[in-house]
């Protein structure tokens, strides 16, 4: 009996891998993961705004936009459908990307599935290791004149 349970348990284990795996594969998910820029803290529980395309030109319009939430560990998972989105933009509620030009920069779905990306980081000396399926965001919480613009 122990034997059919250890080989019951092996069986799951290899299930979930290999339905991980697929999902990975398939390009069903990105995880977006907000850092603040100046001291590599997850930025958590905030609203992001993803602006969605098949090109750079069509992210640039912002007519197309998906919103999420990131969790306590600043990281929510953006669903993609590779055939409409080949180019995303993410933006954060109440934050400072931390690019040159943040609204003239878009990055490519393909790019992050295969091997991670992530934007650039003026904000601070804060790099993060990058893996497939993964799009690293850095910004950094808006000063109080910089709130009262947006």
């Amino acid at each position: 009996m122990r034997r059919l349970s250890r080989v019951l348990r092996g069986f799951g284990a290899i299930t979930i891998m290999t339905v991980a795996g697929l999902a990975g594969a398939q390009g069903g998910g990105i995880v977006i993961q907000v850092l603040n820029g100046k001291n590599g803290q997850p930025i958590g529980n905030e609203h992001l705004v993803v602006f969605t395309g098949a090109s750079a030109e069509a992210v640039k319009e912002q007519n197309n936009h998906v919103e999420v939430r990131t969790d306590a560990k600043g990281e929510a998972l953006l669903s993609v459908d590779s055939l409409a989105t080949s180019q995303i933009q993410v933006w954060v509620d109440w934050h400072v990307l931390c690019q040159e030009v943040p609204k003239s920069t878009s990055y490519s779905v393909e790019d992050i599935l295969k091997n991670g990306l992530s934007t650039s980081n003026n904000c601070g000396p804060v790099k993060h290791p990058l893996s497939p399926n993964h799009f690293v965001v850095f910004a950094r919480p808006a000063h109080f004149w910089e709130k009262m613009r947006q």
